[in-house]
């Protein structure tokens, strides 16, 4: 076995092990070291030049615009507006957990976040209409997935960094497969829901007056306006992502405090501590990252890799269904960016050997990942969205199992077998 490859068997074991990922990253490259007589001098300023970008300034942005989306009550009164045009439908709260948490999405670009936020906002209203517990917490969570696809999403922004592909048609190229799954959600759980007779028509829970006269105040419009901010300045060119998601964070800053007074200086303390924890995780990883692919990239593991996939066949297909089964396993055991950080410096290069285009390749890990997140064993999304709403795992195993099969399954095969799914927005609004 090559050095490359007893690394990253090394990798897996310390990761899998309960290693942190920092430490997993920075163990493996101390083995290049002493085996391979690497010098940290060549390593380490690589990891750092590769981190010194400024599209790292749109990860703690997204997070931020997130975190004020829910605690300036922005986020409430969406799902409150929506509420009242779909909640006395039969099956329109399961519509509207779909809309919001895509709305959400769009603005965090995180599914812990928005599962966060949606779930404990909906999920107790949808429990007490009637819908069936473990549905309600399987759609959730497949629902919170939505913000890995759907622009602008912090995995594109990760992806596109360690692939050199463009952020914005690596947005632009989820965008097709999210709103599939979005619509396939919405109509698996409706055909699920048809012969339920639990569901009630829902009725508001009574609020004191001092709730009520907040729940008024400032009226829905300029929550509405958050969103705009961001897909509108982003797609019409007036901002880049980073540009779009500062400016929804001032935006919410200042109707959270003077339109619905609900965000307080605590809050927001909070939120930037948060904000700034994540970002930090993932700018350190990311130092590890970079550092040890170039350990990777000198031993040509991406080669040997590949070459080990062709001995099995040569058809670009099928090596493209292996790398899609890697990221899937992967996906389940591990976190989203631990996935992302570890496998694109190997496989992206991989993917342009065999003809894939990265931005195709974007989408495809997109819902590869979109998916693992709620796939036992691991499903950190799924029992994320469980816990929230008091729902034990074996409850959620066989709606959300469904969700996998008839839904983000279909799309993931579609998405690789046509690529124009992935491509043809951004060919159409970029250029070819």
């Amino acid at each position: 076995m090559s050095m490359a490859l007893i690394g990253v068997v090394l990798l897996l074991i310390f990761m899998f092990t309960g290693v942190p990922i920092l430490v997993a990253f920075l163990l493996t490259m101390m083995y290049f070291i002493w085996a391979g007589g690497y010098d940290p001098s060549f390593l380490m300023p690589y990891g750092f030049s590769k981190v010194d970008t400024i599209v790292f300034l749109a990860l703690p942005m997204f997070i931020i615009a997130g975190a004020l989306m829910e605690n300036a009550g922005i986020a409430g009164r969406l799902v409150n507006a929506g509420n009242k045009l779909l909640g006395k439908v039969h099956g329109g709260l399961c519509i509207l957990a779909v809309l919001a948490s895509a709305v959400f999405a769009a603005i965090s670009g995180s599914a812990m976040a928005t599962v966060s936020c949606i779930g404990s906002i909906l999920g107790p209203r949808m429990i007490k209409a009637g819908y069936p517990r473990g549905m309600t917490a399987a759609l959730l969570a497949a629902s919170g997935v939505l913000g890995l696809l759907i622009p602008p999403s912090v995995l594109m922004i990760i992806y596109s960094w360690l692939s050199h592909a463009s952020v914005l048609r690596c947005f632009l190229s989820s965008v097709i497969p999210g709103f599939m799954v979005m619509f396939g959600l919405i109509v698996t759980s409706l055909i699920m829901l048809r012969h339920c007779d639990t569901i009630q028509k829902y009725i508001p829970e009574k609020t004191g007056k001092e709730e009520e006269k907040k729940q008024r105040d400032g009226g829905i419009i300029p929550a509405l306006i958050m969103p705009i901010i961001i897909l509108g300045g982003i797609y019409s060119g007036l901002f880049t992502a980073t540009e779009a998601a500062t400016v929804s964070c001032i935006y919410a800053i200042f109707v959270g405090f003077f339109v619905y007074k609900e965000l307080t200086v605590k809050k927001m303390t909070k939120t930037l501590y948060d904000a700034g924890v994540t970002t930090g995780v993932v700018m350190a990883c990311g130092l590890g990252t970079c550092s040890l692919g170039r350990a990777f990239v000198n031993e040509n593991l991406h080669l040997q890799v590949l070459d080990m996939l062709r001995s099995l066949s040569d058809n670009p297909t099928v090596i493209l269904l292996m790398m899609n089964l890697i990221v899937i396993i992967l996906g389940m055991l591990m976190d989203d960016d631990a996935v992302v950080l570890l496998t694109i410096p190997i496989l992206a290069p991989m993917a342009s050997a065999i003809g894939v285009d990265l931005t195709h390749f974007a989408a495809i890990i997109g819902v590869n990942i979109a998916m693992a997140n709620i796939s036992p064993p691991a499903a950190p999304v799924l029992y994320l969205s469980g816990r929230i709403m008091n729902v034990p795992a074996n409850e959620m195993f066989v709606p959300v199992t469904i969700y996998l099969v008839v839904v983000f399954a279909p799309i993931l095969l579609l998405t690789v077998f046509f690529p124009q799914l992935a491509l043809w927005l951004p060919n159409l609004v970029l250029g070819a």
